[in-house]
């Protein structure tokens, strides 16, 4: 099978729309963790700006997870 300049015109549009797929996808990225940074169920950072688990009165980290019986 020989390589024609068809082909070689194909291979090259199809890296570059892979480049710039690629490159879209990490600026959307960057762009949907920025603007998702606090709208968690748990938000890093509480309304006055301090650190939300450290706001709470209870050790998040010791409860234990509910189990179906």
């Amino acid at each position: 099978m020989q390589f024609n300049s068809f082909w070689k015109r194909i291979l090259i549009l199809n890296i570059g729309i892979l480049i710039v797929l690629f490159r879209l996808f990490t600026v959307l990225e960057k762009y949907f963790k920025k603007h998702s940074y606090n709208t968690s169920l748990f938000p890093v950072l509480t309304d006055d700006g301090y650190p939300f688990f450290n706001s709470i009165n209870c050790d998040i980290k010791k409860l234990t997870t509910i189990k179906k019986l």
